[in-house]
């Protein structure tokens, strides 16, 4: 069959038509996994903690809940009619512009869809969309003093904020603004100020209803609290064969590092060997089946 010049023409302007639609709004095309991303974007709980592995897709969540708000776009709950404030909190603004760069605006917000009206030493530090909904940046090693009085109504935190930063952005919620909060982290700290103030309080209440850990992830009825504590990359519909694979063949300085890593959750680094425990009892079947006499001169020869 011979396709004339014409089709070929309405065709090849359909894609482009189509492309700059993915240039614009990138979340259109976006599909949340369903264990733990769709649930966490469903979520209308004022705390949402997010704590799985690596890969799992935490900054691709946060990306394009901000997105949603900041476009009035959401699928899956109501957001504020009025023009939305985002404050996106990340630990290095140099950390933050390598995400903007390759994940936050090609894929979440659209390269075309918003101006950058604000810089810090050539990284941009606030957005705005065409109907002055803003996502501004900040970054937890400088003063908070910066952003006091800004009224927010979506603070992300891209990776486990200092204790003090959380709870001065807490004191934020009241008046007409009910500032919600998504926290996104493998916690790679051990136990932490996330593990006391959000997910023991969120666990315990499970608990005096009578439910697991997997039940509680299940129903989330803490009326604050929101905690999504497990997953890896494995539950990334994103994430194929390969990336699984290779995640899973990583090595980290301990087991618990690892399992956190991997599974996410919370882990006690305090106290654990600086080694990797399976590793140090596969060297040690290996050198028992080596003679004592080998042994002895292997060892004399240090």
């Amino acid at each position: 069959m011979e396709i004339d010049d014409q089709t070929i023409t309405e065709v090849a302007e359909a894609i482009e038509t189509l492309e700059g639609m993915k240039r614009t709004n990138p979340e259109l095309w976006y599909q949340p996994g369903k264990n733990g991303q769709e649930q966490t974007h469903r979520s209308t709980h004022p705390i949402r903690l997010m704590v799985p592995g690596n890969g799992w897709g935490k900054s691709m969540v946060c990306g394009i809940e901000s997105s949603w708000w900041v476009k009035h776009t959401h699928p899956y709950r109501k957001t504020p009619s009025h023009p939305v404030m985002v404050l996106w909190v990340c630990n290095m603004l140099t950390q933050f512009k390598f995400m903007a760069e390759g994940t936050l605006r090609p894929k979440c917000w659209g390269t075309a869809g918003c101006k950058v009206v604000h810089t810090n030493n050539g990284i941009p530090t606030e957005f705005i969309w065409p109907h002055g909904d803003t996502i501004k940046v900040f970054s937890s090693e400088n003063p908070w003093e910066s952003i006091q009085g800004i009224p927010v109504d979506l603070v992300i935190f891209d990776e486990q904020p200092p204790l003090n930063l959380y709870r001065e952005l807490l004191r934020r919620r009241r008046t007409d603004r009910k500032t919600e909060f998504m926290i996104a982290a493998t916690a790679t700290k051990g136990s932490s100020w996330m593990e006391r103030e959000i997910y023991a309080p969120w666990l315990e209440y499970h608990r005096g209803l009578g439910l697991d850990v997997d039940l509680a992830m299940e129903s989330q009825k803490h009326p604050r609290i929101f905690v999504w504590p497990r997953g890896s990359i494995a539950d990334n519909p994103a994430a194929d064969a390969e990336d699984v694979a290779e995640y899973a063949a990583q090595t980290w300085s301990s087991d618990a590092e690892k399992r956190v890593r991997d599974h996410g959750g919370f882990a006690d680094f305090n106290g654990t060997p600086v080694f990797s425990q399976t590793a140090i009892e596969a060297m040690l079947s290996i050198a028992r089946k080596i003679p004592q006499t080998k042994m002895s001169i292997m060892v004399g020869a240090y």
